[in-house]
């Protein structure tokens, strides 16, 4: 009784996958697109700013295109990020 059981979760579990990896493809071109407009967004945001007081989103934006933590940001880095 349990090997059948066992049987019918793994039937399921590989249908969960196979579906899973098609929503991964069906999504991919629109959330290429949305990466692409925040970027754009993001970074207007940036060069309309003043100093380096930003929101948070947008440092994360920029650690994460650094790879660097935000206490080791320079100015001249997101300079550069932005150019």
């Amino acid at each position: 009784m349990a090997r059948a059981q066992h049987r019918f979760r793994q039937v399921r579990l590989d249908s969960t996958r196979a579906i899973h990896k098609q929503c991964r493809i069906d999504n991919k071109p629109r959330k290429t697109a949305e990466r692409e407009r925040r970027d754009a967004r993001i970074i207007a945001v940036i060069k309309a700013a003043k100093g380096t007081d930003f929101s948070p989103a947008v440092k994360s934006w920029i650690t994460a295109r650094l790879g660097k933590q935000w206490r080791q940001v320079q100015p001249s880095d997101i300079t550069s990020l932005v150019a």
